[in-house]
Order: structure tokens, then C-alpha cells, then sequence
């Protein structure tokens, strides 16, 4: 009999770790406050994506990124991993590279952004869509001006022109 509930504790305590209380992601999520990216740029511009973030816990660990070509689909994640100095709260930008290609213009991209932290928790995403159109000028307002001196990091994402699709 003794042996029995030796062997049962001694299944049943690893389950215990890991389906018991003290599981899953603790502390608080990062919690984007603000963000500001324009809506039409040229192709062969780089686009800037600029973000305020805090952390509660102050563990930020990267800026996920993906976007969204319509027809496509996703692109594969891309992390920007974040300073030390900006774990518990930063203001900055992330930016995208893009091809001089008009057969982008008209085209019609979106950006999905969440912010992960050490503990597994994840910010709300935010979603941002960029037109590419041969007017295009990016305009900084006052409130961002700070933020476009401390480059966050690149999306190293490569963003096709139609025409590259036209050859297969």
C-alpha cells in the first residue's frame, strides 16, 4: 500500500509543477500607450513605426512584428530585441525598408506589433496599414519628434514589388 502512494505522488508531483498554481505567465502584460506611423509613403522610402511602451514589471524583451500582404498573407515574424534601458518603459521607432518598385503603388500593407515580455506575457497588438502612393511624405508631429532620435530597431521583412510575382 505504501508503495502505491509512493508511486502516485511520485507521478503525480511532476504534473503538480506543471498544471498547478504557479503556472502560466505572471506579472503584468507590456502595455502599448501610444503609437504613430504614416498612412502613405513612396516606394523605396523606409517607414517608420513609432511606439511608447511600459512594462509594470519592467521585463520587456521584444518587439514582435508581422505583416500582412493581402493575397498572401503573413510574412514570418520578426523580433526586435529591446536594451536593457528599455525594459520598463521606451519611446522609438522601428522601420521597414522598402523597394524602389512602383508596382507597389495602390498596394496596401498591414503591420501587427505586439510587445513580449521574460515572463511569456504579451501586450494587446496593434494594427497599422501603409498605402504606397506617389505622393507620399512623412510628416513628424511635435509629440513624436523625441522618439524619431532613438531607433528601436529594423522589420526585416522584404516587401516585393508585384512584378517580381510576374516572372514565375
Amino acid at each position: 500500500m505504501k508503495k502505491k502512494i509512493l508511486l502516485i505522488l511520485a507521478l503525480a508531483t511532476p504534473l503538480w509543477g506543471f498544471f498547478g498554481p504557479n503556472t502560466g505567465p505572471k506579472g503584468k502584460p507590456p502595455e502599448v500607450l501610444d503609437f504613430y506611423a504614416a498612412e502613405k509613403i513612396r516606394p523605396g522610402a523606409s517607414w517608420r513605426v513609432y511606439l511608447h511602451a511600459r512594462d509594470a514589471d519592467g521585463d520587456m524583451k521584444d518587439i514582435s512584428s508581422m505583416l500582412y500582404v493581402p493575397g498572401f498573407g503573413f510574412s514570418p515574424t520578426t523580433f526586435t530585441r529591446l536594451k536593457k534601458e528599455n525594459r520598463d518603459e521606451f519611446v522609438g521607432y522601428l522601420f521597414l525598408r522598402t523597394p524602389l518598385d512602383n508596382s507597389l503603388l495602390g498596394e496596401k500593407f498591414e503591420l501587427r506589433v505586439f510587445i513580449r515580455d521574460q515572463r511569456g506575457n504579451r501586450s494587446e497588438p496593434i494594427k497599422i496599414t501603409v498605402t504606397f502612393g506617389s505622393e507620399g511624405q512623412e510628416t513628424i508631429a511635435e509629440k513624436w519628434q523625441a522618439a524619431s532620435e532613438r531607433r528601436l530597431g529594423g522589420i526585416m521583412v522584404d516587401i516585393e514589388g508585384f512584378s517580381d510575382w510576374r516572372r514565375f
